[in-house]
């Protein structure tokens, strides 16, 4: 299975205990990729199944399935002037900046954070940027990023996750090579589906990313 980053945060450890305790003789072997490099390993065998946050389907000659969701939260840096808050609307942050990860590499992902924007008001500026300057952005900066909220399972050191009262859920897909469907299919579809019915929630590790 490939998946993308953040599938790896809370979905797909949850599918993966489930699978463990009702199906031992199914083992999951799993790798990341972008989402632009997910559907390719998919479409070329490389991997048997993908799912991803956002991830498009219905392209390259993969079939797709959403196999749940959760809530957007929106992750600041220590002094970004909301981060005293613990639940902030998405009206609130019209007037940040916001990053995304680049349209090149995950464009499902730069879709949605897109569609949110819209719907904020305001219209803010997005920039693309790649994880490791978003932190260097996020921590210097009043800037903004749209994560699930099982990214407070793991956060990055220093940043602070605040609840979006007012976003729609994210939602993640299951895509495979529809002349090609993977072994067990069923049962690796039923899995994902059911640990996305217990959905992650903001501090979910109790890790102080909220305030």
């Amino acid at each position: 299975m490939g998946h993308t980053p953040t599938a790896a945060y809370w979905l797909l450890p949850c599918a993966a205990g489930l699978l463990d305790a009702g199906d031992p003789a199914v083992r999951l072997r799993t790798e990341e990729h972008t989402e632009t490099g997910l559907r390719a390993a998919v479409a070329d065998g490389r991997v048997h199944l993908g799912v991803g946050l956002e991830l498009e389907s219905g392209v390259d000659g993969l079939a797709g399935q959403e196999v749940g969701g959760e809530p957007w939260c929106a992750v600041v840096g220590p002094d970004h002037p909301l981060a005293v808050r613990r639940r902030v609307r998405l009206a609130e942050l019209a007037g940040y900046e916001w990053l995304t990860w680049p349209r090149s590499s995950h464009p499902g992902h730069w879709h949605a954070v897109h569609a949110l924007a819209a719907s904020a008001g305001g219209v803010p500026v997005v920039h693309e940027t790649w994880l490791s300057v978003a932190h260097a952005r996020l921590t210097a900066g009043a800037t903004v990023m749209l994560r699930p909220v099982s990214y407070t399972a793991h956060p990055l050191l220093g940043l602070v996750a605040l609840e979006l009262e007012d976003a729609p859920m994210c939602r993640y897909t299951a895509v495979w090579n529809e002349a090609a469907p993977p072994p067990d299919l069923a049962k690796v579809l039923s899995a994902l589906t059911a640990a996305a019915e217990r959905p992650a929630r903001l501090g979910l590790a109790g890790s102080g990313a909220g305030r």
